[in-house]
């Protein structure tokens, strides 16, 4: 077997396993084991590329023998010693990561646990960054117990941390003041709060491919969330310190192995990607979907928040954490002329009526007018605008407006004005940071092309780039089952969600039309939200329902 034929086993459904003959991963050639990992990581996790920061909450004085660690006792080491943090410095640090767009913040403390008054003042940093900020929170305080878990829990924090460091066999040989089953108990705890469990651990250490391998294993059969993989960094007064650093291409093959064998979860780049090209480029490529990122690592930091994500974005990568992206929601019809602005205005209204702060944005307008001064109308944002009464900007609401009444990737090209991913994935990010409830029309139908010059974007490219829910508007008359029918499976077959269907044009007691909707509600399996008749001003939906639709 090949690792191209492995990777398309485990995307069908295949699980690694302990009695498996693993032997394959250490002989395979490398560029295909690559390859193959990152058709997993594609598959199972997407574009998206977790970025977590970290501080150091508590340095020093750990009593833990690790002897990969600076901050234990038992070596000697410039390791900087302090006491638990003030909770105006973690707040700042964590406003600052938010502010530069990373997913996830966490407080990492040295020592066996945090415990008394200093976890009591962690709980209320913690409480105070859930109160102030949106970012996600994560902790990594040693081995805590069901309550503090559960406490930390309620004060927001989503993930903990809490390395398996190696494989239970070679876990003697790096520390001897607690043991390996100590931390698979821990884990088991997180798992049982119902926290994201995070946990990985270093290469590096001398120990064998075989306990790589154990490592993965183990982590697989524990169902972690998110496994951080750090290559050592040897550093001076610890007993690892003479030990020579690894090379790239067992980094890679460590991390792709990784990846096949832990497929749903995020393999996160941690400590050592200075020996990685460009950070870890091609690592991202190999099955690493998820990095630790910043100037706050507990080692020497080797990449910024800001170059990380212009290296991920280059590479295509989605890096826009999700407090960014609002609550959104796509709305896209079955034709051209089945009402799709009109319905969308009728959503934005519902919303901004029940103070929900919404915003609109479109990828692409065309066949618009143009003002006395020659600058085109976006006709469809000013609809919107009209019809609900937000103040949103017009030029905030599309970033490509054209005035040939074609589809967008003709208009633009006669225009010379063509459509780039970025520009709208920009677009949208910025109403995201200032509206709650962010709704996108489409241009036609689903199957639309957008761009078809050098680039080729289709219109499915764009939701799915923003990761985005849909419902379909679609009339109600002769003709709109097939249509219906036809746009759903469509959108089912690209893994496109759909929330549900609302119907245009309807005239209550009309027998046809009411089968029609009976209809595509019985073909699609999707609910009918709602019947919008002509000349209807306020949509008949509840807004609890409708909300719900953006998540």
């Amino acid at each position: 077997m090949d690792a191209l034929t492995l990777a398309q086993e485990i995307i069908d459904g295949r699980r690694i396993r302990r009695e498996d003959d693993l032997s394959f991963f250490l002989t395979c050639d490398l560029k295909e084991l690559c390859e193959g990992a990152d058709r997993i990581r594609a598959y199972y996790i997407g574009d998206k590329v977790d970025l977590c920061s970290i501080i150091n909450g508590r340095s020093g004085r750990c009593p833990e023998d690790c002897k990969y660690c600076a901050q234990s006792v038992h070596h000697h080491t410039s390791c900087e010693v302090y006491d638990f943090w003030p909770e105006e410095k973690i707040v700042e640090a964590c406003k600052i990561n938010e502010s530069e767009g990373v997913d996830r913040f966490s407080i990492v403390t040295a020592g066996r646990a945090l415990t008394g008054e200093e976890f009591d003042k962690a709980i209320h940093a913690y409480e105070t960054m859930h109160r102030e900020c949106k970012i996600g929170l994560c902790a990594s305080m040693g081995f805590l117990n069901e309550e503090q878990l559960h406490r930390l829990h309620e004060a927001g924090v989503t993930s903990y941390h809490h390395n398996i460091e190696t494989s239970k066999r070679n876990f003697p040989n790096i520390c001897t003041t607690h043991t390996y089953e100590q931390k698979i108990e821990t884990l088991k705890k997180v798992k049982a709060e119902g926290m994201c469990a995070c946990s990985g651990g270093i290469i590096g250490m001398g120990e064998t491919w075989e306990d790589r391998l154990d490592m993965a294993i183990s982590l697989a059969e524990l169902g972690i969330d998110s496994i951080p993989i750090n290559a050592l960094m040897p550093i001076k007064g610890t007993p690892l310190e003479k030990l020579p650093q690894l090379g790239e291409e067992e980094i890679l093959r460590t991390i792709a192995l990784f990846r096949y064998i832990n497929p749903e979860a995020n393999i996160r780049l941690a400590a050592g990607r200075a020996l990685l090209t460009n950070d870890g480029e091609i690592a991202f490529q190999s099955g690493a979907s998820a990095t630790i990122t910043g100037n706050m690592l507990t080692t020497a930091a080797c990449a910024t928040i800001r170059s990380d994500r212009k290296m991920l974005e280059e590479l295509g990568r989605d890096v826009l954490p999700d407090y960014w992206r609002g609550r959104a929601l796509f709305v896209t019809g079955t034709g051209t002329d089945v009402g799709k602005t009109y319905v969308t205005g009728l959503i934005v209204r519902k919303l901004a009526e029940c103070g929900k702060n919404p915003g609109y944005y479109k990828a692409a307008m065309s066949g618009n007018q143009r003002r006395e001064d020659g600058s085109l109308i976006p006709g469809d944002a000013l609809f919107v605008q009209q019809t609900s009464g937000i103040t949103q900007p017009l030029e905030e609401m599309c970033p490509y407006v054209y005035e040939n009444a074609y589809s967008p990737h003709l208009a633009s090209r006669i225009e010379g004005n063509p459509v780039a991913m970025d520009v709208v994935k920009k677009g949208f990010r910025s109403v995201c940071r200032q509206y709650d409830y962010v709704t996108m029309e489409g241009s036609g139908g689903i199957l639309c092309p957008i761009c078809f010059d050098e680039a080729k974007i289709q219109l499915e490219d764009i939701v799915r780039e923003l990761r985005l829910p849909s419902v379909i508007v679609a009339d109600a008359g002769l003709g709109t089952i097939n249509s219906v029918v036809l746009t759903a499976e469509y959108m089912k077959a690209g893994k496109l969600p759909v929330k549900g269907i609302i119907f245009n044009h309807f005239h209550p007691g009309n027998v046809m039309e009411e089968d029609n909707i009976a209809m595509c509600e019985h073909m699609t399996g999707l609910p009918v939200l709602a019947r919008v008749q002509d000349g209807d001003t306020k949509l008949d939906i509840d807004i609890d329902v409708l909300t719900a639709l953006y998540e």
